[in-house]
Order: structure tokens, then C-alpha cells, then sequence
């Protein structure tokens, strides 16, 4: 029996970096799709690269057949210089991919959200991650899971505003992070990845799952 077939977008990021290295090294994945911005040193027989700005996702349809779709997008709006610019990265991309995955029958999507996640949220960071996840929802994929992290731990290329104090901050009070307010713990990349992966393959029906969760 031949091994899988996994397409990832935003492998270059903090949790898709993590994501392909475990699926690279997986037995169970034999072929990786991923879309990527620019060529990357990173190769391997297993991987295929796409290269595409993701504006035009329809003209490379073809390409979106396999297994599973892991989608890591995501940005903040001071990164991407406007909240409609933000929104095409963490709403109308991964709700594209989904819906070609949909036309394509792959029956499998795992999803990198955010905690608070909320269509009815007056936050606008939020509210476009709940939008994002009905939106998918909507594309009635067999298993659809949703990954909410808390604050994530892992080096950035680039730094964002008071993330690395808020990092270390929660880092030393993390002991205070229990019962309920488990779910707001920081988290490490390399757990939420290595989660997306045994998530996927365990089958357990479309959820969403929060940090508390993760488990690899």
C-alpha cells in the first residue's frame, strides 16, 4: 500500500516549519505537496514544491489532490500593513483552499486558528479567525479540525511588538495556568504540529482543539 499524499501551505512559517519536518520524517506521508512564495533550500524526494503567491489558487486546482490539507497561514495586521491584507492571509486563503479541497473530495483538513476565535467577536483579529472557521465548516469536509493555540513559543524571523516580554512573562507564570485557564498556557510550535499530525491521523470526528489538547 502506497504512503500518503499531504499538501501544506504556510510551511515556511513557526508551526508549518515544525509541521514539514514531521512529515517529512513520518513513514506513513509519502508525497508533500507544499505552496511556497519563493524556491526554498529546504528539498527532499518527498517534497513537491508549488510556487505561488496564492492570489490565483483556482489555476492551480490540479494540484490540490491528496490526502489531507494542513493550512498554517497566518499574520497580524501591523505585519501585513492593513487589516484587508491581514484578512486575505487568515480568511479568504485557507477558506479557498478549503473549498477547493471540498471539489477535490480530500476528505481530511487541519487548521491553525487562534484561541477567542469569534465570528461574533467585536475584536477584528477574532472576528476573522471565527469567520474563517465557519466559513470552512461550511464546506462540509468529512474531518475538519481546528487547532486554537494559546501565546506560541518558537523564534520568529520576524519580531512582533512586545511578543517576545508577553513570551517570557507567561513563561514564568505558567504554574498559575491550570484547571480552566489551561487553555491560555503558552504552547510550543513543535506540540501543536506534532498534534495537527496525530490528530489527523487518529480520524476522531471534526472538532476544534485548544491548547490544553495538544498532545503529540
Amino acid at each position: 500500500m502506497s504512503g500518503k499524499t499531504a499538501i501544506i501551505f504556510g510551511s515556511t512559517g513557526l508551526t508549518g516549519s515544525y509541521l514539514l519536518d514531521f512529515l517529512v520524517l513520518d513513514d506513513r506521508y509519502e508525497k508533500i505537496i507544499r505552496f511556497i512564495r519563493k524556491p526554498s533550500k529546504i528539498s527532499h524526494p518527498k517534497i513537491k514544491d508549488i510556487i505561488s503567491n496564492l492570489d490565483d489558487l483556482s489555476a492551480y486546482k490540479n494540484e490540490i489532490h491528496g490526502d489531507e490539507v494542513y493550512i498554517c497561514l497566518g499574520t497580524t495586521i501591523k505585519v501585513a500593513g492593513s487589516q484587508s491584507a491581514f484578512r486575505k492571509v487568515d480568511y479568504e486563503f485557507p477558506v479557498q483552499v478549503a473549498e477547493i479541497a471540498a471539489e477535490n473530495g480530500i476528505p481530511v483538513i487541519a487548521v491553525i486558528s487562534s484561541i477567542g476565535a469569534d465570528a461574533a467577536s467585536s475584536n477584528f483579529y477574532l472576528k476573522t479567525k471565527g469567520e474563517m472557521e465557519t466559513a470552512i465548516n461550511s464546506k462540509n469536509i468529512k474531518y475538519t479540525y481546528f487547532f486554537r493555540p494559546s501565546m506560541l513559543l518558537g523564534d520568529r524571523k520576524e519580531q512582533r511588538s512586545g511578543e517576545y516580554l508577553m513570551k517570557n512573562l507567561m513563561q514564568v507564570l505558567s504554574f498559575l495556568f491550570i484547571g480552566p485557564l489551561k487553555k491560555y498556557k503558552a504552547i510550543h510550535v513543535k506540540k501543536v504540529a506534532a498534534s495537527m499530525i496525530s490528530t489527523v491521523n487518529s480520524k476522531v470526528p471534526s472538532r476544534v482543539i485548544s491548547s490544553e489538547n495538544m498532545h503529540g
